[in-house]
């Protein structure tokens, strides 16, 4: 869970407290890997109807959230890895435009299917990730 008071952020609980003038590149470098990787695989990957791509990116970076999470990274790990990359990985804006044509080309069931996939798979792929991770509660 992400609670914000004036002092800190609290991811889960991994406290990221105020930004130093580092913390800006941590973010950055790690969202420039995650995007560039998401580009990776929507560039090589073709589909038709399912936007595979997409939902492979986003469903890998819940995974690789959760384990990060249940790792109780330090700060700086945290803001590289799971805000940058995993961040910069996954597209929420993509999902939502697939689904907004999908419905409006009356692929409703297709629309549906990639809906619930994307959100319970990606709970459940984010749970796992505590899990391998060691974690035995968020």
């Amino acid at each position: 869970m992400v609670y914000q008071n004036s002092q800190r952020l609290q991811i889960s609980r991994c406290n990221v407290c105020k930004m130093d003038k580092h913390d800006f590149f941590r973010v950055g470098i790690g969202g420039s890997v995650g995007a560039g990787l998401r580009w990776l695989v929507m560039e090589n990957t073709t589909t038709q109807v399912f936007p595979w791509s997409t939902l492979l990116v986003n469903l890998f970076g819940c995974a690789v959230l959760g384990v990060l999470i249940g790792k109780k990274l330090d700060k700086k790990a945290l803001l590289t890895w799971g805000v940058g990359l995993c961040g910069g990985l996954t597209t929420f804006s993509t999902f939502s435009l697939e689904i907004a044509l999908m419905f409006r080309d009356n692929e409703v069931f297709i629309s549906l299917c990639y809906l619930f996939i994307s959100l319970f798979a990606g709970i459940f792929l984010f749970k796992s990730g505590l899990k391998v991770s060691g974690s035995k509660k968020l």
